[in-house]
């Protein structure tokens, strides 16, 4: 697979260190890892939004790392209604009595 040009990436690579640096590459090989990252940002109105898709180059093209993720609105409503990682950890009991 190759890349759209010399050293190009559409996000950037993931290895050892989550944003690792960018290497020049010109093909993409079997075990590459990197993001696709599309943004809407509209600066007057306050919002920024970046959707950052994890992307392995496989030996018979690529797989998302995140295909998981709800991607409707509906279903992206319904999952952030559900209670979060904070609120499933049960919280020590308070030992200080003031």
């Amino acid at each position: 697979m190759t890349s759209p040009r010399p050293g190009a990436t559409i996000g950037h690579m993931v290895g050892m260190e989550v944003h690792d640096v960018t290497k020049n590459f010109t093909v993409y090989e079997p075990g590459m890892v990197f993001t696709i990252e599309p943004a809407l940002t509209i600066p007057e109105d306050r919002v920024y939004i970046r959707l950052e898709d994890m992307i392995l180059i496989t030996p018979n093209g690529y797989e998302s790392m995140s295909a998981f993720a709800p991607f409707e609105i509906d279903a992206i409503e319904k999952l952030m209604a559900e209670p979060g990682i904070a609120q499933l950890i049960k919280k020590p009991a308070s030992t200080a009595s003031r």
